[in-house]
């Protein structure tokens, strides 16, 4: 089966878009300064507008409370993790905030294969 995810999303608009488009996933940049970055005020109408799409919220090295609130304050079904945290982090969000997590790898050799497999 293939899924398709878009992500960087910035307005209730694109999402709209991506779903009429055929996404079924729709990600949005939750974690402040980056380019694609929104603020939960914006994403509440982006993630309203998901419709039967996954609702994502990408996280990099955010706090995990920032996560979680954002998690139940929009309804997310999922959370996207790209920075440092670690398997404990990651365990908090699996069961505090009781969504999907992926967690994102930099490989750069063997080490790096064998932390993502855990």
């Amino acid at each position: 089966m293939t899924l398709v995810k878009i992500c960087g999303l910035r307005s209730e608009r694109d999402v709209e878009l991506a779903v009429e488009a055929g996404a079924d996933m729709v990600g949005m940049v939750l974690s402040p300064g980056f380019r694609r970055s929104v603020s939960l005020e914006e994403a509440a109408s982006m993630a309203d507008a998901s419709g039967d799409a996954v609702s994502v919220g990408v996280f990099v090295d955010s706090p995990p409370e920032a996560v979680i609130r954002a998690v139940f304050e929009l309804g997310l079904d999922a959370v996207q993790l790209h920075g440092s945290e670690d398997d404990e982090y990651v365990s908090r969000i699996r069961s505090d905030a009781r969504v999907t997590v992926v967690k994102s790898f930099v490989v750069k050799g063997p080490q790096d294969v064998e932390a993502a497999r855990r």
